[in-house]
């Protein structure tokens, strides 16, 4: 038989932690959760008297274990989203140096987003990775192309998982090779791409 500490699962750890923490003396709560004066005051003057002495006790330790839980998991959850904040950053960074132009795009074909080689390669000036949101990706396209890119954001959204393009932007004298992916949720990534002989 598994040893009861292996048997346990997150919210009996979650608890087990709280215990541990209360008994030690270590619990050092962050925040002050409200808890009613009357039901405190009640579950005192029942201890005192000794009319369910032993229950308020039980009740009383089970409010303080669960304010230690409570402050645990905000800690935790603090934690999580500085490090998602963090991951963010670092992405939105990568996304913005590479070197071939990225468009994240709506099911319509609004710019979302793009990348500093998005902006060069659209003419546009670098004023930031939101600077041609809004702006229609199919009105930087000459025409044949807004066709092939309309086409291939309807064939993703029927679950086509990529979609490779030749799109001419506008003041290029040519198409050139681009991929269309669908991203979680519902945006679209259009990135430059290169075409090996």
């Amino acid at each position: 038989m598994a040893h009861p500490f292996l048997q346990l699962d997150k919210s009996n750890l979650l608890r087990l932690e709280a215990e541990v923490q209360l008994e030690n003396g270590a619990a050092n709560p962050s925040f002050n959760w409200p808890v009613s004066m009357d039901t405190l005051h009640s579950l005192l003057g029942q201890t005192l008297s000794g009319e369910g002495a032993e229950v308020s006790l039980k009740v009383l330790h089970e409010l303080q274990v669960f304010q230690v839980e409570l402050d645990l998991m905000h800690n935790q959850m603090a934690s999580n989203e500085q490090l998602l904040a963090e991951d963010l950053q670092l992405y939105g960074a990568v996304f913005e140096q590479l070197p071939q132009p990225c468009f994240i795009l709506n099911a319509t074909g609004l710019v979302h987003s793009s990348n500093h080689a998005a902006a060069d390669f659209a003419g546009r000036e670098w004023c930031g990775r939101d600077h041609l949101t809004g702006v229609s990706l199919l009105s930087l396209l000459v025409k044949e192309s807004q066709l092939l890119l309309h086409a291939a954001l309807l064939r993703l959204q029927a679950g086509s998982r990529r979609e490779p393009q030749w799109l001419q932007f506008q003041g290029q004298p040519e198409p050139q090779a681009w991929l269309v992916t669908q991203l979680p949720g519902k945006h679209f990534i259009l990135m430059k791409t290169e075409v090996k002989n």
